[in-house]
């Protein structure tokens, strides 16, 4: 499934361009260094595979069914913004239900936004 085109920017970054920079990554190497965030509990089981929507909380499923509805039908949604958290990790700031559904959904790389000063250290972590 093709769907980079899909991707737009998201508000955060139109209103500080300067300060990020795009990147391509796997939807699914995403999800391996994100299962250790204290949020990944939201959308990821303990063996690092998305949730079935009957196992996901009230506004988390909304934002997933969401995005994995935008992404089959070929609309547009905001390209992700990962960065480094407070534990040293990766983390999912805005985005993470359309990075879990384009994994769910076999989507090999997808466009994402991460802080110009944190570019180095994310990509040693891929």
């Amino acid at each position: 499934m093709d769907v980079q085109s899909q991707f737009q920017d998201h508000e955060v970054v139109q209103q500080a361009p300067d300060d990020y920079v795009e990147i391509s990554l796997s939807p699914d190497k995403i999800m391996m260094a994100w299962a250790t965030s204290l949020y990944s509990y939201e959308l990821l089981n303990k063996d690092g595979t998305v949730k079935s929507t009957g196992d996901m909380m009230d506004e988390t499923l909304q934002r997933y069914v969401d995005a994995e509805e935008k992404l089959r039908r070929g609309e547009g949604v905001s390209k992700p913004i990962i960065g480094i958290g407070i534990m040293e990790g990766i983390e999912i700031g805005i985005g993470r239900e359309i990075v879990a559904a384009a994994k769910a959904l076999g989507v090999k790389e997808i466009p994402v936004y991460v802080r110009k000063a944190q570019v180095d250290e994310i990509k040693s972590y891929f």
